[in-house]
């Protein structure tokens, strides 16, 4: 629920194991190529697809890449954090259940110095990779193999180039879904081609979490059933490594994306080490024919929550997936 710099940032880093997906075309290796809805081009592994419906690629064999465009803050941020990787990145990345095992700076091919981080997830190996720009970018990297992959990635990362912002139309459309934008709220960033967000106030990026927010996701990995998808959400927003007295009050059937789903509604007086800072929830909660989930983030100060609440619904509402996706 906390909308702020380094939680976007390390939530990016979680990239489940990956289906390939119905609707992707090859991509050449050792040619560089553009992202979609992205700044940034790449010289792809070998093996791997342009991903249809969030910003990276795929293999068969459940490799992965995804790209992210952050707020350039957020790369200040993370070097911050990097300078104690034991104290400040892995005790966030556990949450996750990622193991970080090293830290290390690298030179891109056009000179430009980059962090990456490696680590496991399950049977997983993980990269990361943070450049500075324009935008902070934020690359990442799965594979089963890590022995016969970490020379690829680390050549992959090297080659990585990011041009000038993308405009929050082209970001727009290379989502794999539609809605609508709903009064008072305005657009706010879009991250990794699967997911934007709605919010009132100037702030893009609100590390202090003030401002109003909506945040519509079209997850990548495949859920079983909307029961799984229910108890994964539930825990998420009641972990109390994250949030004080956080509790779902109510569970209710809705529409989400034209889809029978359901709302999970709740609150919390405050997230852990910050100050006390009431908010009220609402997760609005559906599963696509894709087998992919749709998940609809909404979150107020408890004093403006009941007021926005009808926004919250109709943005809800709104959402069409793609033909495709």
């Amino acid at each position: 629920m906390k909308i702020c710099a380094r939680q976007t940032l390390f939530s990016s880093l979680v990239i489940a194991s990956i289906a390939l997906l119905a609707c992707s075309f090859s991509v050449m290796a050792n040619d560089l190529q553009r992202i979609p809805g992205t700044s940034v081009s790449l010289v792809p592994m070998d093996g791997l697809k342009s991903s249809a419906g969030f910003a990276g690629l795929i293999g068969d064999d459940g490799d992965a890449i995804m790209v992210d465009e952050l707020a350039p803050e957020v790369y200040e941020q993370f070097m911050q954090a990097a300078k104690n990787p034991v104290k400040e990145l892995a005790p966030l990345l556990a949450e996750e259940d990622i193991d970080l095992q090293q830290v290390e700076e690298m030179t891109a091919d056009n000179g430009e110095k980059f962090l990456l981080l490696t680590g496991r997830q399950g049977p997983f190996s993980k990269w990361a990779a943070l450049f500075k720009g324009q935008q902070t970018v934020l690359v990442t990297a799965q594979s089963l193999s890590a022995k016969d992959s970490e020379a690829a990635v680390k050549k992959m990362m090297m080659s990585v180039r990011a041009g000038g912002p993308v405009s929050l139309e082209e970001q727009i459309a290379a989502l794999p879904f539609d809605l609508k934008l709903v009064a008072p709220f305005r657009f706010g960033p879009a991250h990794g081609g699967a997911s934007i967000g709605m919010t009132i106030g100037p702030k893009d990026v609100d590390p202090e979490n003030i401002q109003p927010w909506i945040i519509v996701s079209y997850e990548v990995q495949p859920v079983a059933n909307l029961q799984t998808l229910e108890q994964v959400a539930e825990s998420h927003l009641v972990d109390p490594r994250r949030y004080v007295n956080a509790h779902v009050d109510a569970r209710e059937k809705s529409t989400v994306a034209g889809i029978a789903g359901i709302v999970l509604s709740g609150a919390y007086d405050g997230e852990v080490g910050g100050p006390p800072r009431p908010k009220k929830f609402a997760m609005y909660l559906a599963i696509a024919p894709s087998g992919r989930s749709v998940v609809v983030t909404a979150i107020a100060d408890q004093d403006q929550f009941d007021t926005l609440k009808p926004a919250f619904d109709d943005v809800a509402r709104s959402i069409e997936i793609k033909q495709g996706y």
